[in-house]
């Protein structure tokens, strides 16, 4: 799928050189170099717009280089529109520049691996959501965040943050509740919600188990969940969370067996949930986001 999207954005570079040739042709001397500039300045205005809704509160500086791109983008078009006498035909060739080069960006955007790129955001994202609901946000750097889509997002209505791994789920907030067994059997009692108010809930056969993360007191949860179990076959149900408090933080750590994409073989294998040594490691890895 990829491979397809880089072809159709491959295609849409084409496609926008194509008509910023038909453009400047009846234009100036300077209006091919306008035409690009326009291209150019298009999608650095689409990559700060994408930075812009990453973070949760976009810093002035990236607002005012956002201002900068559109109006750079107005003034560009203007001027090439001047350039070819406003004439019906070549305007509607340069609207279609701007469209393709979005496209372009789009497609592109999609087909490139460029999750790696937008970590750092992310992660200032996850920081200043937690900042605003009175904690520090703790990620890990040892595992790999989900970013197929925004994968830090608020629980509630600021009642924590949730950050979508790969392999599991990181939801924390304000530890409301005792960081001894008793408090943390409350988070995980049967048909509580771990992960915020209308999450994945905690069935009624859930076994439990005391673990120690870094020292300090945790505890899992164990059972299956029947909603999967009902609609697949293949054995993916069961579910750990490991809930634990660390410097006022409540943290909880959840995996579910899943289906996942073996590209080589263009087929879905399934992968069971983490086990009980595997979220402790997890756990142990995070740290504070400087």
């Amino acid at each position: 799928m990829s491979a397809l999207l880089g072809v159709v954005a491959l295609v849409m570079l084409v496609g926008a050189v194509a008509l910023g040739w038909f453009v400047s042709k009846g234009g100036r001397p300077r209006t091919g170099l306008r035409c690009l500039l326009l291209g150019v300045v298009t999608v650095a205005t689409l990559f700060l717009l994408q930075v812009a809704q990453i973070l949760y509160r976009p810093s002035a500086v990236v607002m005012a280089a956002l201002g900068a791109g559109l109006i750079a983008m107005v003034v560009l078009f203007i001027s090439i529109g001047k350039d070819v006498d406003w004439k019906a035909v070549r305007v509607a060739a340069l609207v279609g520049v701007v469209l393709v080069v979005m496209g372009m960006f789009l497609f592109g955007a999609i087909a490139m691996p460029t999750g790696d790129l937008f970590v750092p955001l992310l992660e200032a994202r996850a920081r200043q959501m937690a900042e605003d609901q009175g904690f520090d946000v703790l990620l890990t750097p040892e595992e790999t965040m989900f970013t197929e889509y925004l994968p830090v997002t608020e629980v509630g209505s600021g009642e924590g943050v949730q950050i979508q791994y790969e392999r599991f789920t990181l939801t924390e907030r304000v530890a409301d509740v005792d960081p001894g067994e008793g408090g943390l059997r409350e988070v995980l009692a049967p048909g509580a919600e771990p992960l915020g108010p209308g999450s994945v809930r905690v069935e009624p056969d859930a076994d439990y188990d005391a673990v120690s993360v870094n020292g300090e007191l945790g505890l899992i949860a164990t059972y299956k969940d029947r909603t999967t179990a009902e609609k697949s076959s293949f054995g993916i149900e069961d579910v750990r969370v490991l809930a634990f408090v660390r410097d006022g933080v409540l943290v909880a750590v959840y995996s579910q067996g899943r289906m996942e994409y073996q590209p080589k073989d263009d087929i879905y294998t399934p992968v069971d949930a983490l086990v009980a040594d595997e979220l402790v490691r997890v756990a142990e890895t995070l740290e504070p986001v400087q």
